[in-house]
Formats: C-alpha cells, structure tokens, sequence
C-alpha cells in the first residue's frame, strides 16, 4: 500500500483566493486586503500542513448497474457503476493535511479572521493541488502502458451516498499510517482530507470533471471554472 509524503504544494495567490471561494472574474476577488491575506497564508502555510496520501489498487471482477465488485470489496452505487464502467483496476485513495492548519485556523478566528479564512482557502487549494498531483501520475502511469484513468470520484457525489462510499473506500484503505479517522457520520478527521477512487483501463471515460458528479454543483463556489 504506497504512501506518498513529502508532498510540497505548488501554490499561488490566484490558487489561495480560490480555495477561498472567491471568483476570479469579479474585480472584489482582488481587493488589496484579500490580495495581501493570501500572501501572508503563502508565507505561512506551509509549515502548517503535512500533505500525504495513502492508495490501494484492486482488481475489477464484476460490475453492474449500481456496483463494482473488487478483489478487495465492492464499491456500492450507481456512480461507481456508471462512472467506472470498463475499468479493469480501481485505486482507492485517501489524502490529508494533517491537523495543524486546522488548529491555527480555528486560534486565528478571532484575533485575525481574515487570515484564518487565507488560511482556510490555503488548505483548500493545497488538498486540491494533492489530488490533482496524484491523479495526473496515476493518468501518466496509465497512458504508459496503453490505458486511461477516469475523473476522481469521492463519496457523497450524486449516486454514491456520503455514508455507504466511505464504509467501501475505507474498507479498503488502512489509513492509520497517515492519521486519518472517519467519524460515526462518515466525515474524516483532520477535516482537511479528502478520499476518491480512479478507475483504469483501456475502455473506461477519460473525459469530464469532478464537480459534474457533484450534487452542489450548481450553487457551489468551489466549483470549476470554464
């Protein structure tokens, strides 16, 4: 089961308002103060979180409409069976920030919110930069050998109820090694994490985002920009 440390953000002011909600097409998003917050989580963020990632890879040995049945579990839904039709491998990963950001977020709220919400948007875009970060090598991995990898899909997208995807990714993922606990309401701690399979092969669909499996996506302001 690789684990993945060591993992340095590759981040910028731009990357930080984001994280933040903010859109980039209004000229409010750069106002001085906001503009200035961000740079001192620039500063300051990094020493604060410990980015890591815990993956499993298992063998596809059945699908129907609303599962896939692995040699390790089964992933339960109908996004999971619709969305990683054709894959012959899933990788179930989970990936954190560790608690540290968190904490001084939540010390920070009231003596300096608005950098505690830099702060906030700083985790945010550095969770965000990890998963892109391992999707891509799982993707260049895959194209090496003839194959393609699907969009992350996370539990909680529309078809894969929040509580019965967590119970199957995590049956899957020993996520002890990095610190990462699920809750009795299937949220995980620290808070900054996150968990999504990629499904591989050389039939699956490559094409599409996250953000057009989410059930928010239409009033979410984190979601992708055209």
């Amino acid at each position: 089961m690789p684990i993945l440390r060591n993992l340095e953000p590759r981040l910028d002011v731009d990357a930080v308002l984001a994280g933040q909600g903010c859109d980039q097409r209004l000229p409010a998003s750069r106002r001085a103060r906001l503009v200035e917050a961000a740079q001192r989580a620039l500063a300051t963020g990094g020493r604060l979180v410990t980015p890591q990632l815990v993956l499993e890879t298992a063998n596809v040995t059945g699908c129907a409409r609303d599962e896939i049945r692995l040699d390790g579990g089964r992933l339960s839904g109908e996004a999971p069976g619709l969305r990683l039709r054709g894959a012959t491998r899933v990788v179930a990963a989970v990936a954190t920030l560790g608690p540290r950001l968190e904490s001084e977020v939540s010390s920070l709220m009231d003596a300096d919110p608005l950098l505690a919400l830099a702060l906030d948007g700083y985790g945010t875009a550095a969770l965000n930069d990890l998963v892109n970060g391992a999707c891509r090598q799982l993707r260049d991995d895959a194209r090496s050998r003839g194959e393609r990898t699907t969009p992350p899909l996370s539990p909680g997208m529309d078809g894969w109820p929040l509580a019965q995807g967590q119970s199957d990714l995590f049956s899957m993922v020993d996520t002890s090694a990095i610190g990462v606990a699920l809750t009795e309401s299937s949220l995980m701690l620290p808070r900054k994490s996150v968990s999504f399979v990629v499904g591989i092969g050389s039939e699956v669909e490559e094409s599409g985002r996250q953000c057009d499996w989410c059930s928010m996506r239409e009033r979410c302001r984190f979601r992708c920009q055209e």
